[in-house]
């Protein structure tokens, strides 16, 4: 099925990317969105912002609704 095809070809690109990565000493951040600014500021050697909640748009939602609809 679509879906199916498409969670395995995202979890297969995230693989890729983890090993790109690694291979090059880079730094990743993996994170769920769950977890806010922290590992985010953290990564990029900032602060979290003052009074700024983290944005937490559910954009998944929103595309499976809007997304594939055809014209």
């Amino acid at each position: 099925d679509k879906e199916g095809n498409a969670k395995r070809v995202f979890g297969e690109n995230n693989e890729n990317v983890k090993r790109w990565a690694e291979e090059r000493g880079r730094e990743l951040l993996v994170y769920e969105v769950k977890e806010g600014w922290g590992p985010l500021c953290e990564l990029l050697g900032k602060h979290v912002p003052e009074g700024e909640d983290f944005p937490r748009r559910d954009d998944w939602a929103a595309y499976k609704e809007h997304g594939t609809q055809t014209s």
